[in-house]
């Protein structure tokens, strides 16, 4: 979470991470501020993730971890495609405008 957010004044992150337990299921909400050009680009990733099968997701999972590529954070892209087959593909996104320069992106999946 914390790779991925912008920076505030100050260089302090811009993010949330909960974990809430509610009988045998745990959720969690987390949240990042983006650049618009940010914003755009991972909400085309998560279109692409949602439109996949839970098959096609493992098998792009498995491509990634042998690629073996990291991004300029750090990252090797596994984030998203393992909370989406650890959520049984039950991702909720959402972007909110905060002014011209940030949106806040937040997501909830719940965990068995």
């Amino acid at each position: 979470i914390c790779l991925h957010g912008e920076k505030g004044n100050g260089a302090s992150d811009l993010t949330y991470f909960i974990v809430a337990k509610h009988d045998d299921t745990y959720t969690v909400y987390s949240g990042n501020v983006l650049t618009p050009e940010s914003a755009s680009n991972l909400s085309g990733r998560l279109n692409r993730l949602n439109s996949m099968s839970p098959a096609d997701i493992k098998q792009e999972y498995l491509e990634v971890l042998s690629n073996g590529e990291l991004s300029q954070k750090g990252g090797a892209g596994l984030g998203f495609l393992t909370i989406s087959l650890k959520s049984n593909h039950n991702l909720q996104t959402h972007f909110e405008p905060l002014n011209a320069q940030q949106i806040l992106f937040q997501m909830n999946a719940k965990v068995a």
